[in-house]
């Protein structure tokens, strides 16, 4: 038994002698620092009428108190409180882990992306040029979208109803330029 309890005050010896390894220390995790009751940010003005609020929730004042002593109707009190509680649910709300998506970031990655697209076009055109040089083949001319030369128009339909209504009018008219022939009108004789 002796020798067991000496070999046994040996390896706790050789233990508390080795230096902890370094990745058990990087696990460790050091909690958030919570902000003290007296250290929130925030105007005094808005620490006193959260204070009076809290006090109302409490119970330590009325609530015509707290209107009074923050110097508004008690109507407008009770849209301070309401907007105090919704932000304490706000805050209370679990937050997602990990990094949160950044559009200003999001923004610049794109722009770079944008840039690198951009000088590597360049680069392939400025290859595609050099390679129908040295292979002698005529550079291809950039059409610009337009009209070719000699080209026909291409007609447009036009709808059926439009065609007619357009040989009304021009009946209607050509009967308006032309003279009006007088009706005759014959007299029968009685006989």
């Amino acid at each position: 038994m002796e020798t067991k309890i000496i070999a046994n005050a040996q390896t706790t010896k050789q233990n508390a002698t080795k230096p902890a390894p370094a990745k058990a220390a990087a696990k460790k995790k050091h909690p958030k620092k919570s902000v003290a009751p007296g250290k929130q940010t925030g105007s005094a003005e808005a620490k006193r009428a959260a204070a009076i609020v809290l006090e109302v929730l409490a119970g330590e004042r009325r609530p015509a108190e707290a209107a009074a002593a923050l110097g508004v109707s008690i109507m407008r009190y009770y849209v301070i409180e309401s907007r105090a509680l919704q932000g304490l649910l706000h805050a209370c709300e679990p937050r997602p882990r990990g990094k949160r998506p950044d559009p200003d970031r999001a923004v610049a990655q794109m722009q770079h992306r944008v840039d690198t697209l951009q000088r590597d076009m360049a680069r392939y055109q400025a290859l595609a040029r050099a390679c129908t040089r040295t292979i002698g083949i005529a550079p291809v001319k950039k059409t610009t979208g337009g009209k070719k030369k000699g080209a026909r128009k291409r007609r447009t339909p036009t709808v059926r109803a439009l065609k007619a209504a357009k040989g009304f009018r021009s009946a209607a008219s050509e009967a308006k330029s032309a003279p009006e022939a007088k009706p005759v009108v014959e007299k029968h004789a009685a006989s």
